[in-house]
């Protein structure tokens, strides 16, 4: 029996290919096969049809084709006409450029040249069947270029496979080469892995998007909902609890990078491009940043208000404090290097980095005087000049260290705010034009000296100098005898979810390829695929598993304050009223769904209780809970409720430290 690979073609050996700027389809044959393992283990890992989440098998596409992609799925109607389920372009910035240019798209599902959508797993959604279309986004002019189905290489109806074959055509272009992985890796016939696993997996693709298309909702309709939400919580955390919700995170991103330092700086070497290798190590950064959001704004009061609308939630970059001093240690290498010109002026610091031959580059010179793409390069210039004076004063690379880790202000948007939205990995050139576009109007003031900026973005101004350093650091700053071009500097954003939903992003540093040869440097395209993989996954599984200790800690910590009076009586109803408050807020910061408490007479059939006083048959009662969801840290995909962790033993815990508490003051009492 002939073995074939999906495409019901003979699977015939033939030799993987890149000519310089070009490559020959087997390589995406190749890559597309690691991607749809990906893809696969999406389905594997789901608990249930409800527990699966199409933007994983979008997520593995983009570890595919590695370009900055977003996606709208279509559904074909009985009379052939395609009708929008959902698209997923759901950050305030980009939606409404995106939603304008799906309004003007006319999507064609004819083969042919024509054609501009993309069957979407045939044999598994069939009846009806969907289409997936393709775009290729332009992050800082929220411009989205479809990327069309005829441009691929594969399509069948184009070609003799034989003759393809024997003279396969070049992929030369960045939308061919996206255009040909999302043929190859959406039009794949999934029938080849058994017609039970087609049934089955047909089923889970299914029950998300009907999903996703009831959850589809508008900017304004979604900032509506998380203000009833806020409302309803009324217990609302305050920023003192998200400070100390923020140093326990830290804590747990110490422990990861314990477990994750030494793959992640593999993967950064691997990737470093033949023109940015690190000409000598200095003290080694992790390249692995990690942001997070808190709910903790008041209904209506949004950061980076524009029209009327907003972020109602709070982000920051954890920087736990075993990495501080290896922070600081580079900061003061910078520092020095500086003063290589023999003058420690701030003013003079540019001395020893200007020149195209230089291995440094100063954020002050991102931009060339006059360039099209950036109206006011003076304002770099500003804030380089004050990032120097900071880290040349005393106690300087402290405070540095403290502005890159504070809270994103008021005014400003974060690099990471698409990606909590989409739950897409996203791949941004976050210096284009500075990096300023995140600062409000900051671009459109007249701005001579650091005081003409506006002080509530101060920080946040600062913070994206600081930021190009560090980052810069983490991929080498180039060969001295080439230049750096700080718009090869990307920032990989990769979601951390919990059921789904975003909490927190991972942020890696690398220094691309130019953006049109990106598709052909192979060493390049597999570090990118692990830390859009195995990382991915990596990260996934050690947040979740220190993330569940904390929730713990947080219930028996509740349990240990309120379980016994201050008598040292067991009253379960007073106890529950105070617990459930205290866990009022929490979801706010905590991505977890909580157990709220009750006070029953008979045991709970699914295990949800424990009894309150065993010793006293004749007056049983039971302390009873269900998991409620999570409103904030949902995802499109309501959960089904059912825990796959028990709280039991959490309570129990809680209770005898209760006791265990009272009876140490008692003894003390006595004692005295």
């Amino acid at each position: 029996m002939t073995q074939t690979d999906g495409w019901g073609r003979n699977n015939v050996a033939w030799q993987k290919d890149i000519v310089g700027t070009s490559i020959k389809p087997h390589v995406i044959e190749t890559r597309a096969h690691y991607a749809r393992a990906e893809a696969l283990k999406s389905f594997f890992a789901a608990k249930s049809a409800t527990d699966f989440y199409f933007e994983e098998v979008l997520n593995s596409f983009i570890a595919l084709a590695q370009y900055p992609l977003n996606f709208a799925v279509f559904r074909q109607n009985p009379n052939g006409s395609l009708s929008l389920v959902v698209h997923f372009c759901s950050d305030k910035r980009h939606e409404a450029a995106f939603v304008e240019t799906l309004e003007n798209l006319k999507p064609c599902t004819e083969p042919g040249p024509n054609q501009n959508v993309f069957r979407l797993f045939p044999h598994v959604l069939d009846n009806p069947a969907y289409h997936v279309a393709v775009f290729h986004m332009e992050t800082k002019s929220s411009s989205f270029r479809l990327v069309p189905a005829s441009m691929s290489v594969f399509p069948v109806w184009t070609r003799d496979d034989a003759a393809f074959r024997a003279d396969p055509p070049l992929i030369d272009t960045p939308e061919r080469y996206i255009a040909s992985c999302a043929d190859y890796f959406f039009q794949f016939k999934w029938d080849v892995f058994g017609q039970e696993f087609v049934h089955g997996a047909g089923s889970y693709l299914k029950t998300s998007l009907e999903r996703l298309q009831n959850e589809q909702k508008t900017w304004a309709q979604r900032n509506a909902e998380l203000e009833r939400v806020l409302e309803a919580i009324g217990g609302r955390a305050g920023r003192g609890e998200a400070d100390t919700w923020k140093t326990e995170l830290e804590r747990t991103f110490g422990s990861v990078l314990l477990n994750s330092t030494a793959g992640i700086d593999l993967a950064s070497k691997m990737m470093r491009t033949a023109d940015c290798q690190k000409p000598k190590s200095l003290q080694t950064l992790p390249n692995m940043f990690v942001a997070f959001r808190v709910f903790c704004r008041k209904p209506g009061d949004y950061r980076h208000d524009i029209d009327g609308s907003g972020y109602l939630y709070d982000t920051s970059i954890l920087v736990p404090h075993q990495i501080r001093h290896t922070f600081s240690t580079v900061l003061n290498t910078l520092k020095a290097a500086g003063c290589e010109a023999g003058d420690s002026r701030a003013s003079d610091f540019a001395k020893a980095f200007e020149g195209p031959n230089r291995s440094r580059r100063l954020f002050r010179n991102i931009v060339d005087t006059g360039g099209e793409s950036f109206a006011n390069p003076k304002v770099l210039a500003v804030i380089d000049q004050e990032f120097w004076r900071i880290i040349k004063a005393k106690g300087g690379l402290g405070k540095c260290i403290n502005i890159l880790a504070s809270w994103v202000g008021s005014e400003a948007r974060s690099l990471v705010d698409p990606v909590y939205h989409t739950g897409l990995i996203h791949t941004n050139p976050l210096f284009q034009g500075g990096g300023l576009d995140r600062l409000g109007d900051l671009d459109d003031l007249d701005i001579q000296n650091w005081e003409d900026i506006p002080e509530p973005l101060r920080h946040d101004a600062l913070r994206v100098a600081i930021f190009y350093y560090m980052l810069s650091e983490t991929v080498g700053w180039g060969d001295k005898g080439k230049p750096f071009d700080p718009e090869r500097l990307v920032a990989i954003l990769v979601p951390i979810k919990m059921r789904g939903a975003v909490w927190g992003v991972s942020i890696h540093g690398a220094y691309a390829p130019p953006r049109d040869l990106t598709f052909t440097d192979e060493r390049y395209w597999q570090a990118y695929f692990k830390f859009a993989t195995d990382h991915r996954h990596k990260n996934y599984q050690l947040f979740d598993r220190y993330l569940w200790v904390l929730a713990q800690e947080k219930v028996s910590d509740l349990f240990k304050e309120h379980y016994l009076t201050k008598e040292g009586r067991i009253d379960p109803h007073t106890a529950i009223n105070k617990i459930n408050r205290g866990l009022l807020g929490i979801e706010t910061f905590s991505p977890f769904g909580f157990p709220t408490f009750s006070v029953t007479t008979a045991k709970r059939p699914d295990d949800n209780s424990v009894e309150v006083n065993p010793e006293q048959k004749n007056s049983q009662a039971w302390i009873s809970w269900a998991i409620q969801d999570n409103r904030l840290f949902m995802a499109h995909q309501p959960w089904d409720g059912k825990s796959s962790r028990s709280f039991q033993d959490v309570v129990k815990h809680g209770a005898l430290r209760s006791l265990h508490g009272y009876a140490l003051r008692e003894k003390e009492l006595k004692r005295r």
